[in-house]
C-alpha cells in the first residue's frame, strides 16, 4: 500500500505529465522573462504582499490541467485574423468587437509567460505587431468609422471600453516582453483620449451604463503613468475619477459612501461596475487616496454578504439583484463570465493590497467553482451565463465572456503564491494546497519550493523547500474555511494564517500541511441543502442520478468512493426509492454538466 508521500508523488509526477505536452522555448527565450520591466512609479499606499510572477509558478494538479487545456485549445487555436478584422477594415461586425483582441493578448501574455510555449509566443508575437499596424496615426486604436468614434457625432458607447483592453492587452506584452512599441501605442491612444476628454465632450457621454463603460478605462492609465512616469496620465486618471461624480457620472464613490450597497448604485450593472472598482483600486495605490480603498472595502463587503452565490460569482440577468436576491435557474442568468472574471481580478488587487486572507478564500472559491465551470473540458468552450441548476450552454462564439474567461484561467495559476515582507523580516504566502513549485527572490537569494499534494483527493501536502542560498523566511499559509485541521507544531493562528516564523531552514526540509477534505452537508441561509468537497461545490447530474426526482434531503451516510480525478464521488444519503438505499453521484460542479446533461446544486 503507498503512503501519503508516495501518493502525493504520484500525483505531482501525473501532473508533470499533463505539463510535458505542453512545449518548451529556447533558453534565451525564456531568459528574456527573467525580469519584469519595472515601474518608474512607486505606489503611495504599498502592497503588503506580492504575487508570483507567471514564470515562477508551476502548476501540476487539477488547476494546471484546466490552465493547460486553455493554453492548447483556447489560445493557440483562436483565429487572431477574427480579432482583428475590425481594426484593420472598420467599422467591426459588432459595437464591442475591439475588446476581444486585447484580452485575448493579456491571457497569451500571461499564459506565455508561463509555459513558454514557443507556437504561443510565436502567434502573440505577430498579432501585437499587427494591432500596433493598425493604429491610426492619430493613436486611434478602435473599430468605428471616424465619423462615429467615441460618439462624437453618433453612438459609440463602447470605444473608450475597446481601447481599454487594447491597452490592458499591449501593457501587460510590455510588462513581460518589453517591446516599447507596445508602450508606445498605449501611450498614442492615451493621449487621443486625453485630446478628447473633456475637450470635445464629457467621458461619461462616450460610454454606456452611466458612464462606466468608458470610464473604467481608468485602469490602463494608472498603469501607463506607472511605466511612464508622465504626469498627464496622472492628470487624466484624476479626470476619470472626478468625471465618476459628475452630474452625468455613475456616482460610484458618493452611492457607495451613502448606501453601502452597489444594487443601489449607478444602474447596478455588475461588469462594468466592478470594472471601475479595479481601476480605483489601482489610482487610490499610486494617489494615497486610502479614502477610495475604504470605499471599494464597502462595495467588496456588500458583494460578499449580500450578492455572493456560493460559487463564487455574482449577477442575475448581467446586474446586482437586491439583497439575498440570488437565482440560480437557466432563465436566471447567473454568473456572466466576466462578472466572474472581474471579481477574480478585484480580489486579486485587495489580495496584493492588504495580504489579509479573505481575499485569498474568496480567489480560490471562485477560481475552483463558478470560473472552472464556465470552461468547457475541452479547455476550448465557455459559457455566457453558469446556472447553479440547469444546463450548461457552451459555445465557440466570440463573445465578451468567451473572450474574459481565458483572462482567468491565466491569471489563476499566480494566486497561489505571494511574497511579503514585513520590516525587513519575509514571508512566502501559500494560497494554494495543489502540486506546484515555486521561486522567489528573498533579499537578493533565490529560493525555490516544491508541494507535493494529493489535492483534491485526500488531505495534507508537503512544502520541500530547495536552493535556500542561506536566506532567511518563514511562512504564511491560509487556513481554508473548508478544513477542520490546520494545526503546524510550533505554528501560530493568527487572523486566518499559519504562521511559521521566519528562520534559516536546512536545504531539502519539508513542512507539512494538513487540511481535511471530506463531504458536508451546508445549507443556504432559507434555502437547500448541498454538499461540498473542500473547495468544490457538488452537483448532481440527472442521467446518474435516476432517482433524483424523489430527493428531498441529502443526509449523509456512509463511506466515499472516489470514482476519478474529476473529484466524482459516490456517498450513500438518506433517502429511499422503493424501500431501498440509493447511492448517489456527485461531481464538482467545475466538472458537472459538461456534455449538455441536466444537473443541479441544491437539493
Amino acid at each position: 500500500m503507498e503512503n501519503s508521500l508516495q501518493i502525493n508523488r504520484r500525483n505531482l509526477l501525473a501532473g508533470a505529465a499533463i505539463a510535458s505536452l505542453i512545449p518548451k522555448i529556447a533558453t534565451a527565450a525564456t531568459t528574456k522573462l527573467n525580469k519584469l520591466t519595472p515601474y518608474l512609479i512607486k505606489q503611495k499606499i504599498e502592497n503588503k504582499a506580492q504575487f508570483v510572477a507567471p514564470f515562477e509558478i508551476e502548476m501540476s494538479g487539477w488547476l494546471g490541467n484546466r490552465f493547460n487545456l486553455s493554453a492548447q485549445n483556447r489560445l493557440l487555436n483562436i483565429d487572431t485574423n477574427e480579432l482583428l478584422a475590425g481594426f484593420k477594415a472598420k467599422p467591426g461586425v459588432h459595437p464591442w468587437i475591439g475588446e476581444h483582441v486585447g484580452k485575448w493578448i493579456y491571457a497569451s501574455t500571461l499564459t506565455s509567460a508561463n509555459n513558454n510555449d514557443e507556437k504561443l509566443i510565436a502567434k502573440l508575437k505577430s498579432t501585437v505587431v499587427a494591432l500596433i499596424a493598425a493604429q491610426e496615426k492619430d493613436g486611434y486604436l478602435g473599430t468605428y468609422v471616424k465619423e462615429k468614434r467615441f460618439g462624437l457625432y453618433q453612438d459609440a458607447d463602447w470605444d473608450v471600453w475597446s481601447h481599454k483592453y487594447c491597452m490592458i492587452g499591449l501593457l501587460t506584452y510590455y510588462k513581460f516582453y518589453g517591446d516599447k512599441n507596445a508602450l508606445l501605442a498605449s501611450k498614442k491612444a492615451a493621449d487621443l483620449l486625453i485630446a478628447t476628454f473633456p475637450a470635445q465632450k464629457s467621458i461619461n457621454e462616450a460610454g454606456t451604463h452611466m458612464g462606466m463603460a468608458a470610464t473604467s478605462v481608468l485602469e490602463p492609465i494608472v498603469t501607463l503613468y506607472r511605466f511612464t512616469g508622465e504626469q498627464k496620465y496622472l492628470d487624466f486618471a484624476t479626470y476619470i475619477v472626478s468625471a465618476m461624480s459628475a452630474d452625468n457620472g455613475s456616482k460610484i464613490l458618493e452611492s457607495l459612501k451613502t448606501t453601502s450597497s452597489v444594487y443601489k448604485t449607478a444602474n447596478a450593472k455588475s461588469y462594468e461596475m466592478i470594472s471601475n472598482l479595479v481601476g480605483l483600486v489601482e489610482y487610490a495605490k499610486v494617489t494615497g487616496r486610502d479614502d477610495i480603498i475604504q470605499i471599494v472595502d464597502i462595495a467588496w463587503n456588500d458583494i460578499v454578504k449580500n450578492r455572493l452565490y456560493i460559487t463564487g460569482t455574482t449577477s442575475s440577468d448581467e446586474h446586482f439583484q437586491d439583497d439575498h436576491i440570488l437565482p440560480r435557474e437557466q432563465e436566471n442568468n447567473v454568473g456572466e463570465t466576466c462578472v466572474t472574471v472581474t471579481w477574480l481580478s478585484l480580489n486579486m488587487a485587495l489580495f496584493e493590497l492588504k495580504a489579509e486572507a479573505k481575499y485569498g478564500e474568496q480567489i480560490e472559491k471562485t477560481i475552483y467553482n463558478h470560473l472552472s465551470a464556465a470552461q468547457s473540458l475541452n479547455g476550448n468552450d465557455w459559457c455566457y451565463f453558469t446556472p447553479l441548476n440547469g444546463v450548461k450552454k457552451f459555445d465557440k462564439n466570440i463573445t465578451c465572456c468567451h473572450s474574459s474567461g481565458p483572462r482567468g484561467i491565466a491569471m489563476a495559476p499566480i494566486c497561489s503564491y505571494l511574497l511579503q515582507s514585513q520590516n525587513g523580516a519575509y514571508y512566502i504566502i501559500v494560497n494554494s494546497f495543489e502540486a506546484s513549485k515555486a521561486k522567489f527572490n528573498i533579499g537578493g537569494k533565490n529560493i525555490e519550493i516544491e508541494q507535493l499534494s494529493s489535492f483534491p483527493k485526500y488531505g495534507s501536502s508537503k512544502i520541500y523547500i530547495t536552493n535556500i542560498n542561506g536566506a532567511e523566511f518563514g511562512f504564511k499559509i491560509r487556513i481554508p474555511n473548508w478544513s477542520k485541521n490546520m494545526t503546524i507544531k510550533g505554528a501560530k493562528i493568527i487572523d486566518g494564517w499559519v504562521i511559521i516564523e521566519p528562520q534559516k531552514f536546512a536545504d531539502n526540509s519539508h513542512i507539512k500541511i494538513p487540511f481535511s477534505f471530506e463531504p458536508v452537508i451546508e445549507t443556504e441561509t432559507g434555502k437547500e441543502q448541498y454538499m461540498s468537497w473542500g473547495p468544490y461545490i457538488m452537483a448532481l447530474e440527472d442521467s446518474e442520478n435516476p432517482w433524483l426526482k424523489e430527493f428531498k434531503s441529502a443526509n449523509y451516510q456512509g463511506s466515499i468512493d472516489i470514482i476519478d480525478m474529476d473529484v466524482s464521488f459516490k456517498v450513500k444519503i438518506g433517502v429511499k426509492v422503493d424501500n431501498i438505499d440509493q447511492s448517489a453521484i456527485f461531481k464538482t460542479f467545475a466538472d458537472a454538466g459538461q456534455n449538455s446533461q441536466k444537473y443541479r446544486i441544491f437539493t
